[in-house]
């Protein structure tokens, strides 16, 4: 039940009905997912970091990211060719290339997306959820939390 539940609520995430971020009763109807936005994370022997929570996705050729507060920000190009995929990003020297699928490219830039790249980004940058929904989202948004360091 719970992979038809995933399925549905990846089909809603893709129409734009439903946020990618989980909600506080769990995405997966399961466990209860961690409670998007703000996570205090203690660390052994030191104090609580906090950490925000956020969703990067792709449509129209573009990647997009959602905080926990919905505002959907465009940060770069998806490149595909002959089914290898890469990305390149508007305002940082970032760039990934010659990834077999779009998921391993997707986590590859979460893996290497800094907290403070995005906290500027999204204090910059307009908010383009109408747009971004318009389109079909290519594939399941990939979730990354960050915390200022």
């Amino acid at each position: 039940m719970s992979k038809l539940r995933n399925t549905l609520h990846g089909l809603a995430v893709e129409l734009g009905a439903e946020s990618p971020l989980p909600d506080a009763a769990g995405a997966d109807g399961g466990a209860p997912a961690p409670r998007a936005g703000a996570v205090e994370t203690p660390a052994a022997g030191t104090a609580a970091t906090v950490e925000q929570e956020f969703a990067i996705s792709t449509s129209a050729g573009r990647i997009h990211v959602q905080n926990a507060e919905g505002k959907v920000i465009d940060i770069g190009d998806l490149l595909e060719a002959s089914h290898v995929y890469g990305y390149e990003l508007d305002h940082a020297a970032l760039r990934g290339r010659d990834f077999p699928d779009l998921g391993t490219a997707l986590r590859d830039l979460a893996a290497r997306l800094t907290f403070s790249f995005l906290d500027a980004s999204f204090r910059t940058q307009p908010d383009v959820a109408d747009e971004a929904s318009l389109h079909a989202v290519s594939a399941p948004a990939i979730r990354v939390r960050l915390s200022p360091r």
